[in-house]
């Protein structure tokens, strides 16, 4: 075999023997990167040692501690400029420079006049971009928020992981120095080797992320029940497009249609769909394409799983992950809990039980609570509280955060007076005979424990309230999506305010025009609250998800917005602290979770 080639390789000969050097050049290079991101990580962690560690020497803390300060305020003037630069650009497009703005002069020479055009071809270029790519320009500082690993800080300043974009490597990077910490942060360190050769025997640079992350590579039953969980997704979506009624139907002509099934390419034009033409669907391709394709009148959910996702997606207005004044041993000195998000179940005469999520070693949170919808479903019943493992929680709601891996799995109790379990099955992995068909999610008693997750301790509402969620949509949309990108409420100090007053709700924040939606109920008196910014917008936002179109909204001005709906598979209540004078959660109405007793006080 012999073919030349066209293009800048000189048009060099095509030999077998060309195509194997090229892949082994291709093999040798790729082994070679792993091991210089092995190098890198082995440098970075003697950096940390040498300038961050607690073996580090006074001298080589405070020469980086002075690098760092003089590198952040170099991104602080990076960030400076460009807000400036964005604020020059829309000024100048919107024709508000001042008049002795240069770019309002008339220049007198050919090169004074194309390079004020070439300037103003610049700011009208700016002004048209979008807020993402204004935010992409930005550059992010050296530091880690309180609870990150203790590697972020020397990633970032390695190897200068300033844009946003790096905020993974940055994780990644830190993962594994974390796994050389736990190889060698005990030990004396006599030679780079030492560090590179233990992540060469790990398997490279990936196996040691994910070791360090929990996570085992992948075998071969892994494998399989990840092809067959992707072919019944696929599967189950070609079922339904296949078998479902038509919305609509018109002749056309098309050049490929699957296993009958085509792509289509419109506009939506003033309520109307417009069809412009067909969208090439190759046959390998047709099982990604309709694997998106997620209705939930088409595509069903089991009530039990829709039901448990939905209380785990609540919980993410949990906040967790800050360090908290609680030790693992009790002791002073001990190390310190980080406060986490929970899961329990607590007795319910009702409905059998009833979910809760909220923080534990926290003095405050938000706090969700949910009953099932006993006509639809049955998790059976609880004697006592109990709480699933922060583990096994995260795991869980990992593997119900998908819509479309939801639909494969079921969800059974498993209890008696002692132990409560939640059995998750898969059926794709049943009809193949997988070990991992089946999953356990168990429950502990908290009879026993000292530190309870916190729950509603006392809520006294002065008012209750009906508001819609189109309405509330306008509100996320005109006044709330600014506070999208900041990582919590304390990006700002000033507190967010809603008033409730007669059959309306104003929102206002310093500086920002108010925004009132109407409210079904009467309040005459008027109650004003005031919150964090963030856990506003982030409850909201949530609140614009639901398949619902109204929640009832009561509050309690002594600290806590309670805001409850119900959907088809169950009840829903949100507990939102007020904002303290610190931008701290108010903890005036939440307390940790107490165990219930019947006592007699008769003599």
């Amino acid at each position: 075999m012999s073919t030349v080639l066209s293009n800048g390789l000189a048009a060099q000969k095509v030999t077998p023997e060309v195509i194997l050097d090229n892949i082994a050049k291709a093999k040798k290079s790729f082994v070679l990167s792993k091991e210089a991101a092995g190098e890198a990580v082995a440098r970075a962690y003697l950096v940390w040692t040498d300038t961050m560690s607690p073996k580090a020497h006074v001298d080589s803390i405070n020469w980086m501690n002075e690098e760092i300060t003089k590198r952040n305020a170099a991104i602080d003037q990076h960030n400076k400029e460009e807000k400036e630069l964005r604020e020059k650009a829309k000024r100048f497009v919107e024709g508000r420079l001042k008049e002795d703005n240069w770019l309002n002069s008339s220049p007198e020479t050919e090169a004074e006049r194309d390079e004020l055009a070439k300037e103003k071809a610049r700011l009208k270029s700016l002004n048209a971009m979008s807020p993402e790519e204004w935010t992409a320009r930005r550059k992010v500082r050296v530091d880690a928020r309180e609870g990150a690993s203790k590697f972020i800080k020397v990633v970032k300043f390695v190897f200068d992981f300033d844009s946003p974009s790096d905020s993974s490597l940055t994780s990644r990077y830190a993962t594994v120095l974390e796994w050389v910490d736990a190889k060698f942060g005990n030990e004396l360190i006599n030679d780079l080797v030492e560090i590179t050769e233990a992540i060469k025997a790990a398997g490279g640079f990936e196996n040691a992320l994910n070791m360090q992350r929990g996570n085992k590579p992948e075998d071969e039953q892994a494998i399989k029940d990840r092809e067959a969980i992707a072919k019944a997704i696929a599967e189950q979506a070609k079922a339904a497009v296949q078998s479902a009624a038509a919305k609509a139907t018109f002749e056309m002509k098309i050049k490929n249609a699957p296993e009958g099934i085509v792509l289509v390419l419109g506009r939506y034009i003033d309520g109307k769909v417009e069809v412009v033409g067909e969208m090439p669907l190759a046959s390998d391709r047709l099982n990604k394409v309709v694997s998106d394709f997620n209705d939930e009148d088409l595509l069903p959910t089991n009530d039990q799983v829709e039901f448990i996702a939905r209380v785990l997606a609540l919980g993410q207005l949990v906040d967790e992950g800050r360090t908290s004044n609680i030790t693992e041993d009790g002791l002073q000195a001990g190390k310190k809990e980080l406060e986490r998000r929970m899961l329990t179940l607590v007795p319910s005469e009702k409905t059998g039980l009833e979910l809760v999520v909220s923080a534990r070693f926290a003095d405050a949170s938000v706090v969700i609570k949910a009953v099932p919808n006993l006509g639809r479903i049955d998790l059976g019943t609880v004697e006592l509280p109990m709480m699933m493992p922060w583990k096994q929680s995260n795991d869980l709601g990992k593997k119900l955060e998908d819509p479309s891996k939801r639909r494969l799995l079921d969800v059974m109790p498993e209890y008696n007076e002692e132990e409560y379990s939640w059995i998750v099955s898969n059926s794709a992995l049943i009809a193949i005979g997988s070990d991992n068909a089946e999953e356990s999610f168990s429950f502990e008693a908290l009879d026993n424990e000292p530190n309870m997750p916190l729950d509603v301790d006392i809520f006294k509402p002065q008012f209750a309230v009906n508001t819609s969620i189109e309405d509330l949509g306008n509100l996320y949309h005109v006044c709330l999506t600014t506070w999208k990108d900041t990582k919590d409420g304390t990006k700002n100090d000033k507190h967010m305010t809603l008033t409730f007053k007669d059959n309306e709700m104003t929102y206002e924040f310093p500086g920002k025009p108010s925004h009132t939606l109407p409210c079904a109920g009467a309040n005459p008196v008027g109650v004003t609250m005031k919150f964090r910014p963030r856990d506003v917008h982030d409850l909201v936002f949530l609140l614009t998800q639901q398949q619902v179109d109204q929640v009832k909204v009561a509050g309690d001005s002594s600290g806590l917005l309670c805001v409850s709906w119900a959907d088809n598979v169950g009840h829903y209540s949100v507990y939102l602290p007020t904002a303290t004078s610190d931008h701290k959660l108010e903890h005036r109405r939440v307390a940790p979770m107490r165990i219930e007793a019947d006592i007699s006080l008769a003599a």
